[in-house]
């Protein structure tokens, strides 16, 4: 993820999501985070969009704990991704 985001090529459609601020603490397993959570978007249904703006929140998170395994649920992952969302609309 690093400064560019989280990014997906769906044949002639690319689509990349900007990544979300984190306060980096230990960066170990937010890559797995990343895609762990764009594939439970996946497996949802979610548009890819929405999948890899779960992904980029999930791996922020995790790269905000302490832990290895942060502590992910629905509610902090939507709540992220609303943030997103909404700071990607402000001129």
């Amino acid at each position: 993820m690093a400064f560019f985001g989280a990014a997906a090529n769906l044949g002639l459609d690319a689509q990349i999501v900007p990544p979300r601020k984190a306060n980096m603490v230990n960066c170990t397993g937010a890559g797995d985070t990343l895609v762990g959570a764009a594939v439970w978007g996946i497996c949802r249904g979610l548009p890819m969009p929405s999948c890899l703006a779960v992904g980029s929140v999930a791996a922020s998170l995790a790269t905000d704990a302490e832990t290895s395994v942060p502590p992910l649920c629905p509610e902090s992952l939507g709540a992220g991704v609303d943030a997103m969302q909404t700071a990607s609309q402000q001129p």
